[in-house]
């Protein structure tokens, strides 16, 4: 176990500018929107700047793929698989630890969005009403980290198909990216047709307004999270699968 921990922790370590950049610049991005609530008395333009920290789901993928990368390029990888511990605890290593800087992103961001969303209350109140206190939090957590967990499911598997494939290795997984993005949507499609019939005739879709509808869909999503959570698995299992057979030690 202390060698997991020590794996986790040399990940943090090497990867610690990439981290501190994102942080810095979520931090700067969201203190700017706070301070610039108003403009002229209306809500300022600049508003918009406190989302686009959660633009890192697509950024954190390939921070892993990187990681990954660098390990071969640099030779290292031979250190790293003659420790006595199992690859996959390499592989999980490195997604934990890009885990960890994704969700400290996610607080400093949704800190700012909170207090932002404090500051419109009654705007909030009279037309998000669902979505204030723990609920908006529960509702960008459910967005936040299910986009997160599949596209770095999808990077690991990703990192796993390059040591398999010797040529042609950026049109590889190219190729497995848009693949996985698309059965990920026929099958998450094919998911909502079902839960669509369970829910489409119950009380909270009864309001044309659509205003009950609201409050509950981040109950709806609960579903799609757990569907989501183990497509990540399954490509987090795939890419495991991959460096166990294929790094060379």
């Amino acid at each position: 176990m202390n060698l997991w921990y020590a794996l986790y922790l040399k990940e943090l370590k090497e990867n610690k500018n990439v981290f501190l950049l994102l942080l810095v610049a979520t931090l700067a991005l969201d203190l700017y929107s706070y301070v610039h609530l108003m403009d002229d008395g209306r809500p300022s333009p600049s508003l918009g700047l406190a989302l686009v920290p959660f633009v890192s789901v697509f950024i954190f993928p390939f921070v892993l793929l990187h990681s990954f990368a660098q390990e071969f390029k640099g030779q290292t990888h031979y250190q790293l698989l003659a420790l006595p511990v199992p690859r996959a605890a390499v592989v999980m290593g490195k997604f934990l630890a890009v885990l960890t800087a994704g969700v400290a992103l996610f607080v400093l961001a949704m800190g700012a969005v909170h207090l932002i969303s404090l500051e419109y209350t009654t705007l909030i109140r009279d037309r998000f009403s669902a979505f204030q206190g723990s609920a908006l939090w529960l509702f960008a957590g459910q967005f936040y980290f299910t986009s997160l967990l599949l596209m770095m499911g999808i990077a690991t598997a990703m990192a796993g198909l390059k040591l398999l494939v010797r040529r042609f290795q950026s049109l590889a997984m190219t190729l497995f990216l848009v693949a996985s993005l698309y059965l990920y949507g026929r099958v998450l499609g094919a998911f909502l047709e079902l839960m669509k019939g369970h829910f489409e005739h119950t009380a909270p879709f009864a309001d044309p307004s659509g205003a009950i509808a609201m409050h509950f869909l981040p109950t709806l999503m609960l579903p799609v999270t757990v569907l989501t959570v183990l497509f990540s698995l399954l490509f987090v299992g795939l890419g495991i699968l991959l460096f166990e057979r294929f790094a060379e030690a």
